[in-house]
């Protein structure tokens, strides 16, 4: 049996620019992608504290070093439903832009306010 991750939702991780999320969590994510589990529907908004772009996040996954067998391709496909979001947990205002963020990442994605 297969199982299918389609439309209506968002995949949220905090602390994004640890080593887990480079190690462990982007690499699954990218496998489960390879194997047409989630789609291109499902967008990974990926939230820390430091202060850089996606493409400077992205530099940091390094996610050749940390997949096997990527295609660059798919990686690239991939990367395109990843989102960097820089957030300081500690202040209570960066909460509501935060959700507004999230609601037009679920508009550009169509997920119907899903987000796990």
């Amino acid at each position: 049996m297969s199982r299918k991750i389609g439309y209506g939702a968002i995949i949220i991780i905090f602390g994004a620019t640890g080593d887990l999320t480079k190690r462990k969590l982007i690499p699954a994510l990218y496998n489960l992608y390879v194997k047409e589990i989630i789609n291109d529907k499902i967008p990974i908004v990926c939230v820390a504290r430091r202060l850089i772009t996606k493409d400077k996040f992205t530099e940091l996954l390094n996610p050749e070093k940390f997949i096997a067998q990527v295609n660059q391709k798919s990686l690239s496909q991939f990367l395109k439903q990843v989102y960097y979001y820089p957030m300081d947990l500690q202040n209570n205002m960066t909460y509501s832009h935060f959700a507004e963020f999230i609601s037009r990442v679920d508009r550009t994605h169509d997920c119907r306010g899903g987000s796990f």
